[in-house]
């Protein structure tokens, strides 16, 4: 399980992990919604674990732990 983010807001700066919790790049936050938060790249991800959303089943987020996210500290 993922890390819990921070609250997240438009313009933050976060780090994309890959499995191994590498990064992969750095993106800003281009949108934040009830469900998910939108990155630069068009990902959508978790508002509270930064898990990447692959789709949604009606209002319902199916998540992967991993592409994942985490703020990055000014």
């Amino acid at each position: 399980v993922s890390a819990r983010l921070p609250t997240l807001s438009v313009g933050d700066e976060v780090e994309i992990l890959d499995r191994n919790f590498k990064s992969m790049g750095t993106q800003k936050i281009t949108k934040v919604a009830k469900r998910y938060v939108k990155t630069g790249c068009g990902r959508q991800w978790t508002p509270e674990y930064g898990e990447w959303i692959a789709c949604f089943h009606g209002n319902k987020p199916e998540s992967y732990p991993f592409p994942s996210i985490r703020k990055v500290t000014q």
